[in-house]
């Protein structure tokens, strides 16, 4: 088993995303800074609902990746799009408040997820 094969790759990415969508989360709830983000209740409702079926499903891909489990072919693309709306999606919060270090780590992000949708479409 090649510890660097792009597949290897794409799953320790996935992996390593979810966890820190899920850790993000919850160093907010944690720090009581969720006021910070602006969001109406339903907003931050279905925001947080979308981004902890995002980070679930890009576990399960990766481990399924890792474990070479068929399914997880199916499921990687799937979750990894679901990172790359959701990069997008924050980006322009950043843009508004001019934060061009999270600017920069956001594009990075989008940059290396859409470079791990098409390997993992490949």
């Amino acid at each position: 088993m090649d510890i660097f094969s792009v597949s290897n790759l794409i799953s320790i990415y996935s992996i390593l995303s979810g966890i820190m969508i899920i850790g993000t989360w919850f160093f907010l709830f944690k720090q009581n800074r969720l006021n910070e983000l602006h969001m109406r209740r339903m907003e931050m409702t279905s925001h947080l609902i979308a981004e902890i079926i995002t980070a679930i499903l890009l576990i399960i891909a990766g481990v399924g990746l890792l474990l070479n489990i068929a399914w997880a072919t199916i499921i990687s693309p799937v979750s990894l799009g679901m990172l790359f709306y959701a990069i997008v999606n924050i980006s322009g919060r950043y843009v508004e408040d001019r934060d061009t270090v999270m600017v920069i780590i956001l594009t990075v992000a989008a940059a290396l997820t859409a470079i791990a949708i098409v390997a993992s479409l490949g």
